[in-house]
């Protein structure tokens, strides 16, 4: 529940009452402060361990990595990172993982580099959280060919399919520059896969295809997002709508290319047909 506060005072209620304690119980005490960020309760933590009699092992270096990231204390991280014993197991892999994410998150894309570049060689067996992660920091640095090029060479290499999470990522690196074509082959590769979308997805897209008139798309796209096609089923959840933003610049489009009547109304009665809320355009 990220509840350090509570978490510390059952910790001290715990030791006041002279029970012992093991590996498990030290590491459950640090990932909590870990989580909060509070490095110094952590050090102390893992200082005290020995006394105990209790040896950190590498689930505990992982929680200090992971406080360590989520502080921006990165090059802290990197180190705890670098002694853990080998081979590279699971746990190396989240501890990768966690500052390759930190990396993204407090843009220090020279770590990040260093962390990409020796995967190999340090046996690190990427997963599908890994690709997200790459692909995320590619897209925010504006090198989508980059993240393109790992989605279609790191599932390859290590055996596993890209998921639901890894192509929407991908959807929305592409984006962000300025890609919409690949954008669409992410979300045509989303929809045939049989992974779940959400309004803001549908959104998302719809805006981008009205921004350089792809009228046709987003129309489109607002269809299948409520399943308005004969035989389709709706693709958001039925708890969700598109953003009226999105639909308002559909009806500026139509306005615009002057088809709101050809292409405008027949969107508009199909949507009122099925009970969708929305604001009807104004010409219609």
């Amino acid at each position: 529940m990220r509840d350090a506060k509570h978490a510390d005072e059952l910790w001290r209620e715990f030791r006041k009452t002279g029970l012992p304690v093991n590996s498990m119980v030290y590491n459950a005490i640090i990932d909590a402060h870990a989580r909060a960020g509070a490095m110094d309760e952590v050090t102390s933590l893992v200082g005290s361990m020995e006394a105990a009699g209790v040896k950190a092992d590498d689930i505990t270096l992982s929680m200090v990595a992971k406080g360590y990231c989520n502080t921006g204390q990165l090059d802290k991280a990197m180190g705890i990172f670098q002694s853990l014993p080998g081979p590279a197991n699971a746990n190396t892999v989240v501890v990768y993982n966690t500052i390759l994410d930190g990396c993204v998150r407090h843009n220090r894309p020279d770590l990040a580099d260093t962390l990409v570049e020796n995967m190999e060689r340090w046996h690190i067996h990427p997963s599908n959280f890994t690709l997200g992660i790459i692909v995320k920091m590619w897209g925010n640095r504006y090198q989508i060919d980059k993240s393109l090029a790992a989605v279609e060479a790191l599932p390859k290499k290590y055996g596993f399919t890209p998921n639901g999470p890894v192509l929407t990522c991908l959807l929305f690196a592409c984006l962000r520059n300025r890609a919409l074509n690949h954008a669409l082959d992410a979300f045509a590769s989303i929809r045939a896969a049989g992974f779940s979308t959400d309004a803001r997805v549908f959104s998302a897209l719809i805006n981008n295809c009205t921004q350089v008139g792809k009228l046709e798309r987003a129309v489109a796209l607002a269809e299948e997002a409520y399943g308005l096609a004969d035989g389709s089923k709706r693709a958001i959840p039925w708890n969700e709508d598109l953003d009226p933003k999105s639909l308002d610049q559909v009806w500026r489009l139509c306005s615009k290319q002057g088809l709101m009547q050809k292409v405008g109304a027949p969107l508009v009665k199909k949507m009122q047909s099925a009970k969708v809320k929305f604001t009807a355009p104004r010409s219609i």
